[in-house]
């Protein structure tokens, strides 16, 4: 019969910081937003709390281009539509909306048309 894994130190540390965080947020990206992402999708394991903390964090990750799609003067841009759990955050609390573990954030680009 196989021993468990035993962890020590700084290894055990994150190993049980992640498990009284929770599951990962998990963040989607959709159209432009997916290019200047470089991916469809990612987990974020380092539990922001507010959707302000996350695309600050995203923001740092992906570069200014990405963030110039998200921010406008330090507000949500008008052209992208975020959705936290499949609700809108502009009808929610905006970029202090918050996050918990677990939850599933989408970003989307604002699309017109007829």
């Amino acid at each position: 019969m196989p021993m468990p894994e035993v962890l020590f130190g700084s290894q055990a540390a994150r190993h049980y910081n992640a498990l009284e965080r929770g599951p990962a947020l998990q963040v989607k990206y959709f159209a432009d937003i997916r290019l200047l992402a470089k991916c469809s999708e990612q987990q974020i394991a380092s539990a922001p709390t507010t959707l302000q903390s996350l695309l600050t964090e995203l923001a740092a990750q992906h570069g200014p281009a990405f963030q110039k799609r998200i921010f406008d003067d330090g507000k949500l841009s008008k052209t992208v539509v975020i959705v936290v759990n499949g609700q809108n955050v502009r009808q929610m609390a905006g970029l202090e909306t918050p996050l918990g573990p677990g939850d599933a954030i989408s970003i989307f680009p604002v699309i017109a048309g007829g």
